[in-house]
């Protein structure tokens, strides 16, 4: 009896390794496994900071092979940055033609106060 509890004891022993071995193995390959799989949004999340920096023109590189989550997650962005940029631009236009639009009527106001303040005034 006493041979048969010492191999058991061994077998648990064994065992309790055997099984930390193999949780320390699964994290490992889990945490790799994840971080390959987050890769892209980090990127995506770098991009996004340039962008926010300043960055124009700036788009993310997505594979065109790929249709998961991910990509479509960059495709949209994509597209929203496309967005952003044109209404930007018509921002531009328009800021650009209001101004031209205001100028000549500035001018002339502009020289009409001038003229009023050169002729002389009538004392009461």
């Amino acid at each position: 009896r006493d041979q048969r509890d010492e191999a058991l004891r061994e077998l648990i022993g064994q065992l309790a390794l055997a099984d930390l071995a193999t949780l320390v193995i699964a994290s490992l390959v889990g945490y790799r496994m994840a971080r390959a799989a987050l890769l892209p949004v980090e990127r995506y999340r770098a991009e996004a900071a340039r962008i926010a920096a300043g960055a124009t023109g700036v788009r993310l590189a997505v594979p065109d092979a790929s249709h998961d989550e991910v990509a479509r997650l960059g495709r949209t962005l994509n597209d929203m940055l496309t967005a952003l940029d044109a209404a930007l631009e018509r921002e531009r236009r328009f800021v650009n033609d209001a101004s031209h639009e205001l100028r000549t009527p500035l001018t002339l106001l502009s020289t009409e106060l001038e003229l009023a303040l050169r002729r002389p005034r009538i004392k009461e």
